[in-house]
């Protein structure tokens, strides 16, 4: 019978889940001079569409500031609306801020971005086809040169399954024709065990359950 426990246990180990993988990926690979700056007047997003069922983990962002900028950065997880644009604030899934010391300091157009990372830490599950939105956003009332700026892409390379958008002075999201570089992170769901697989398991459960019981009540033998 242990031999049962085995064979009915063994597809058990498939149901793990996959560590954490990229998703969608638009990476700008050299100097990030041009971009949308992120303003008190004004939010800029970027959509994506998913490309792993399961959970949303990390966004990594090619933003970077100017010399002088203190003020932090917001970032909201935003649903899209059915025609493609972004929607409100108060719709976000998740919401976390980008402490400004994290953010590369930018002096030369000649200067490659890198990425900040920043870690989705509590659970967002997402589904493959779903279409998101990354909007970042300050609340600085200082004018510039106090800003943050998201790189965009060469036209060449723009990313074919989202858009980016900017907002100004809360009057609406509004397509840029350019996108934002970003990659996404996420975790693959666990497959759920198929019901055949689970009555073999009660089966198999239930004949160790009563074949132990009747060694249990099964009379003593007496020596003679």
């Amino acid at each position: 019978m242990a031999t049962v426990i085995f064979s009915v246990l063994w597809p058990a180990a498939s149901v793990l889940a996959d560590p954490i993988v990229i998703d969608q990926s638009n990476l700008r690979v050299s100097g990030g001079f041009a971009g949308a700056a992120i303003v008190e007047q004004q939010s800029y997003a970027q959509t994506f569409t998913v490309g792993v069922t399961g959970v949303l983990r990390l966004i990594d962002l090619q933003i970077y500031r100017g010399p002088g900028t203190r003020s932090d950065v917001r970032l909201d997880l935003l649903p899209t609306l059915a025609t493609g644009e972004p929607a409100s604030f108060d719709q976000s899934l998740f919401a976390t801020t980008i402490p400004i010391d994290q953010i590369f300091t930018f002096r030369s157009p000649t200067d490659d971005v890198p990425a900040v990372s920043v870690p989705i830490t509590s659970a967002v599950a997402v589904e493959a086809g779903q279409t998101l939105a990354i909007a970042l956003r300050r609340f600085d009332p200082s004018a510039p040169p106090t800003w943050v700026i998201w790189s965009v892409m060469d036209a060449d390379t723009d990313y074919s399954g989202g858009s980016g958008y900017f907002d100004l002075l809360s009057a609406g999201w509004r397509a840029t024709g350019t996108d934002a570089p970003f990659p996404t992170w996420g975790e693959h769901a666990a497959p759920v065990p198929e019901p055949a697989s689970l009555l073999l398991l009660a089966s198999g459960l239930c004949a160790i359950g009563v074949r132990t019981w009747r060694r249990s009540t099964a009379a003593p033998t007496r020596l003679p």
